[in-house]
């Protein structure tokens, strides 16, 4: 049974053609009509739409003029010629003066070539005496596909001019390796041919013996075996394979049928013909196979390239498993089994185990036998009724031929034709020549009929054996760049730089052998010049082969990061020991590659993971040096710079993972937590280690993310999440030493709704959570579960994603934003009066962002829409800025992602598309150099972004359905505040502090004047940057305030010289104490110059 098969890409079609000598027909001829206008032929079928072809066809007496090929359409194109413009001319009677109307077509200006039509003769039958008796010879039309070889010129089926002969083990009850039929076919082991006379049988005294002068009992050709001239008998351990006894009678009848020596004159024929068997005795006692499984390895390691077993049982048995996967593997020999012979429904050992081709039998006249095996793991049939074949005997007067019955003679044929396959291609392996027999295996009706009451569809494989149609159909070429590596240190083209490609190209397992490969590849980016744009490939490569082909490329500066498409135009010889009248000549196909540019961090991509939900960028360790943290199904994962495990990582949660990863510190202790959700319900907390913090068992899953917020002021995070079932949904606040607050879990009233958003509405000191929900209600909920006046609210559409909330007035309370499934953003206050709205018409795909673009002091919309548009909307004015919309090229589900990349001081939008691109645009809607990034992978999730080596550049990082990729921007990060993160911040709260956005420019600061910069990062864990300018030197000091005014240290309190200074905050207090989350003021005093700015502390 072949376990399974690789469907195979597409490929051009293969010029077949026959040719037969000098011998060609002298009453027709062959055209081939050029493009250009209509050609038809008239309903008489001798007056065409070309006059001058008429006015010829008249002259010369033609009758007809026919397509070649009748069905073949424009589709029908091979390097350039088209099949359907193929057309023949008859004449009413033979012409003397053929060459003149093939000098006179030629001259035609529409016709591009005229050829003559060769005489293909039929072989005559074999002369062997029992050949009328071999019916199943006929049946899985041998016969046919022995007229491909040309007798005339001395061509022999089965036999080789290039290659080793191609070798059938029989392994089984003995084999008379000296029968009559037989002997000429026997493998000869010409590496113990010691005394080097070219063979090891000698005849001496009237019988065939083994040659005296190579008898050594030395293994000469190292192949495990002593003196293995024609075989082995593996049962009792000698080099001789002869039957022990007249009971010995299976391996010589199976012989016969693989390949009786052919037209010979002498009994009978076989499909194999000339090819070559190897004699492998299996057994001790008639009829048992005691050996059988290690004959099978002995035959391997002798060099079979066919293994028949004409045996078996019903039970399985691993070891009898794993011994054939490791012959298929290791020797890429093709196994062929007996199906059985119980009339039955059922598995038979081997030819069930995988990795075996299992044959089960027919009839004369293509008919299935009832009382041979049928089951699911049969791969094709073949005759096994009054099969004729070899028997031994005693003297000349003894029967020396037999009819027999059963499956045990359907594998032969089998064998036999994946050997005559093979002398074909002789360099092809497995998988191509299984592929070609079974694929072409004809169709009979029982194979939809019953035996004994049961249904055979699906029970008898492929078909019945066809060796001519495996002979004949084209072969497949496919070529396979597995790989494509750029030859420097990063494996990335540089931009403004050119580099070495090299590209490793397989020919698949499924194709035929090839050589003088030529390779042409072309891109059409115009910021990339191939330099070296072919390569040209000699030798030889087989089946499952691999070879390399390098090219020289460079690429300009603006040319996109990721991984640019390039098209390899791939074409080939085909290989084999062709017979003479069957020729495949060249194969040509067009493929795509990828080559990576760019700049990448050391250790990245992490390769083979599905990453599951936004990764995070987060400080766990506070050492100032990030890390990545990203969930594949039920693997959370940490990763440093290097792409190096974090301590405790991988974590195995033993569940999949089904929010966003979530981060801050809930214990004030200083180190921050991890927090998910797992698909049976419950919250899982982890330290910085990857041990347990907590867990917390809720009744049903938890949805999307869980958000972080101090929702009753005592200065530690709770976790506030929605938990759904059933379309009931509970909003759920635990604190930090998994307690619910009390009032919760509150039940939503049986409306579905998606993950909260926390913000402080009204500015009141207590932060309310907005919950939105499927089918269009907007809720608050404060702290203690009481719903605020005039809520829930149904805003009459659904709302497919979690709210944002953001000041867009500057009246300090907090903006409610949603946007609906109609394509409607909602802009509402807090006591759910509604202050603008903005119609796109256009659904919405993705959670909202929010950011300061143009810098006026009012926060813009970004969001994308199901057709593909990116919106960037300033709700106060209530305008679209200008270069906006614009759009993308593909869906996208991915919230946008704002920073200052280029440390510019004007923000940039991060969009990530679910086919792989990834867009970097200004504010004015205007993608930077080296963007939109180009990939295969598929990207579900909201990027993230940090400084993963701590050396103040850009990294944006995605998580694919393959792959989580880290791109170096190669520029310094802006420290303004932003929408970094996916909902905003690792919090997940979706809360947007529009107090922070105010950037001023760099160039607005004067040299000498006083001033203070914004803090970076911001917000920040656990060190923070600030730096000031001072015009003369003096004395300066920088204090840090809380949120109510209070002291909590001074920095700096020295006499400074005038410049640039920077200092740092770790968040201790003046007491060592790690402050808690939240809102800080830090000052500058600096002579009479006093300034405050505000920062926050994420933990």
């Amino acid at each position: 049974m072949i376990s399974k098969f690789v469907k195979i890409a597409s490929f051009l079609l293969i010029i077949i053609s026959f040719t037969h000598g000098n011998e060609i027909r002298n009453d027709m001829i062959k055209v081939y009509l050029s493009s250009g206008k209509e050609f038809f032929v008239h309903e008489d079928k001798i007056t065409t739409s070309y006059t001058e072809l008429n006015y010829l066809l008249q002259r010369e007496n033609a009758s007809t003029i026919r397509k070649w090929l009748p069905s073949t359409t424009n589709d029908h194109e091979v390097d350039g010629m088209y099949l359907n413009r193929f057309y023949v001319i008859e004449f009413g009677e033979p012409k003397i003066n053929l060459k003149n109307v093939k000098k006179s077509l030629s001259e035609l200006p529409f016709i591009e070539s005229v050829e003559f039509i060769p005489i293909i003769k039929a072989l005559d039958v074999p002369n062997d005496p029992y050949w009328n008796n071999l019916y199943a010879l006929r049946q899985i039309k041998a016969e046919n596909a022995y007229q491909l070889w040309d007798f005339n010129n001395g061509e022999i089926p089965g036999s080789s001019d290039i290659g080793e002969e191609i070798v059938v083990a029989i392994v089984d009850l003995g084999l008379m390796w000296d029968h009559e039929d037989l002997l000429d076919n026997i493998w000869r082991n010409l590496g113990e041919d010691i005394d080097g006379d070219g063979d090891v049988l000698e005849f001496i005294d009237g019988e065939w013996v083994f040659d005296p002068g190579d008898t050594n009992s030395i293994d000469d050709d190292g192949d495990g075996y002593i003196d293995n001239f024609i075989g082995f008998d593996i049962a009792f351990a000698d080099n001789n394979p002869y039957p022990g006894n007249n009971t010995f009678e299976h391996g010589t009848m199976v012989a016969g049928c693989v390949s009786a020596a052919t037209n010979n004159d002498v009994g009978i024929a076989s499909v194999g013909w000339s090819v070559k068997m190897m004699g492998v005795n299996a057994a001790t006692q008639s009829p048992y196979i005691s050996h059988g499984y290690e004959g099978i390895l002995a035959a391997a390691e002798m060099g079979a390239d066919i293994i028949n077993l004409s045996w078996g049982g019903t039970s399985w048995f691993e070891s009898h498993q794993a011994l054939i996967n490791y012959v298929h593997e290791e020797y890429d020999c093709v196994i062929v089994s007996s199906a059985g012979n119980s009339g039955e429904y059922g598995a038979h050992y081997p030819a069930s185990y995988d990795n075996v081709i299992s044959v089960s039998g027919t009839l004369e006249g293509s008919n299935f036998h009832c009382g041979f095996n049928y089951h699911e793991t049969v791969d094709i049939t073949a005759p096994g009724v009054n099969i004729w074949t070899t028997i031994p005997y005693s003297t000349d007067g003894d029967d020396k031929y037999q009819s027999v019955l059963g499956t045990s003679f359907s594998a032969p044929y089998v064998s036999g034709a994946f050997a005559l396959l093979k002398s074909v291609f002789p360099e092809t392996g497995h998988d191509m020549l299984v592929h070609r027999i079974l694929n072409t295996a004809g169709y009979y009706a029982d194979m939809e009929g019953e035996c004994n009451g049961q249904g055979l569809a699906g029970l008898l494989g492929h078909g019945q054996l066809d060796i001519h149609g495996a002979l004949l159909t084209e072969p497949i070429v496919q070529l396979n760049p597995l790989s494509v590596s750029v030859v420097n240190s990063t494996g990335l083209m540089t931009p403004g730089d050119t580099s070495m490609i090299s590209v490793s190209i397989s020919n698949s397992s499924f194709s035929t052998s090839i050589d003088s490969i030529y390779l042409h590849l072309t891109n059409e980016d115009p910021n990339i010049s191939i330099i070296d744009d072919q390569y040209m490939y000699a030798p030889s490569v087989g089946s499952d082969e691999t070879f390399e082909a390098l090219f020289t490329i460079a690429a300009t500066q603006y040319v996109s990061f990721g991984e640019s498409p390039f098209f390899i135009n791939m074409q080939a010889r085909i290989n084999g020991n062709f017979p003479g009248l069957l020729n495949f000549e060249t194969h040509q196909e067009i493929d795509t590659i990828f080559i990576p540019i760019g700049f990448v961090q050391d250790g990245y991509p992490i390769e083979d993971v599905a990453v599951t939900s936004s990764p995070m960028v987060i400080d766990l360790y506070g050492n100032s040096l990030p890390q990545i943290f990203f969930a594949s199904d039920s693997i959370v994962h940490g990763k440093w710079m290097f792409g190096i495990d974090a301590l405790g990582f991988p974590l195995n949660a033993n569940s999949r993972i089904i929010t966003s990863l979530s981060g801050g510190d809930l214990d004030n202790d200083g180190d921050r937590e991890l927090i998910f959700g797992t698909d049976d319900g419950r919250l899982c907390v982890v330290n910085k280690d990857g041990s347990e913090f907590m867990t917390v068992e809720n009744e049903r899953p938890i949805l999307d993310f869980i958000v972080l917020y101090d929702m009753n002021n005592n200065e530690f995070l709770e976790m506030v999440y929605v938990t759904e079932s059933d379309s009931i949904s509970f909003l759920n606040i635990i604190d930090h030493n998994g307690n619910h607050l009390p009032g919760f879990p509150m039940n939503l009233l049986e409306t579905s709704y998606n993950a909260p958003s926390v913000g402080d509405l009204d500015q009141d000191g207590s932060p309310e959570v907005i919950l939105a929900s499927d089918n269009g209600f907007l809720t608050i909920i404060d702290h203690l579960g009481m719903i605020k006046d005039g809520y829930p609210m149904n805003i009459g559409s659904p709302i497919e994603f979690p709210a944002t909330v953001v000041d867009l007035d500057g009246n300090s309370d907090l903006e409610i934003i949603v946007g609906d499934s109609v394509g409607t953003i909602h802009v509402f206050n807090d006591d759910s009066s509604l202050l603008v709205n903005f119609e796109t018409n256009r659904s919405i795909s993705s959670s909202l962002s929010i950011a300061d673009l143009n810098q006026n002091g009012f926060p813009e919309i970004i969001f994308v829409t199901v057709d593909d548009h990116v919106y960037v909307w300033e709700p106060f004015n209530d305008i679209v800025l200008d270069g906006w919309p614009i759009v993308i090229n593909g869906d996208s589900k991915s919230e946008p992602i704002v920073t200052d990349i280029d440390n510019d001081n004007e923000l940039e939008i991060i969009i990530s598309e679910t086919n792989g691109v990834v867009h970097l645009i200004d504010k004015d809607g205007i993608s930077l150099n080296n963007f939109p990034y180009l990939s295969q992978d598929t990207y579900h999730f909201s990027p993230a972004l940090g400084d993963l080596d701590n050396d103040g550049d850009s990294e944006i990082i995605f998580g694919s359905d393959s792959n989580l990729r880290v791109l170096d921007i190669n520029t310094v990060l802006g420290s303004q505040y932003s929408w970094n993160a996916f909902r905003s911040n690792n919090h997940r709260n979706g809360f947007y502090d529009a107090q922070l956005s105010f950037i001023m420019k760099n160039d607005d600061v004067s040299p000498n004047s006083y001033h203070l910069n914004d803090n970076f990062p911001n917000p920040f864990n656990p060190i923070t940057r600030i730096t000031f300018n001072i015009p003369v030197d003096g004395k300066v000091a920088v204090n840090i305030y809380d949120v109510r005014g209070r002291h909590v240290k001074q920095i700096i309190n020295n006499r400074l010289r005038s410049g640039l200074h920077t200092v740092s905050w770790n968040g201790e207090d003046e007491n060592g104490i790690c402050s808690s989350s939240g809102i800080y003021f830090y000052e500058l005093v600096a002579e009479e110059y006093i300034r405050k700015k505000k920062m926050i502390l994420l933990k």
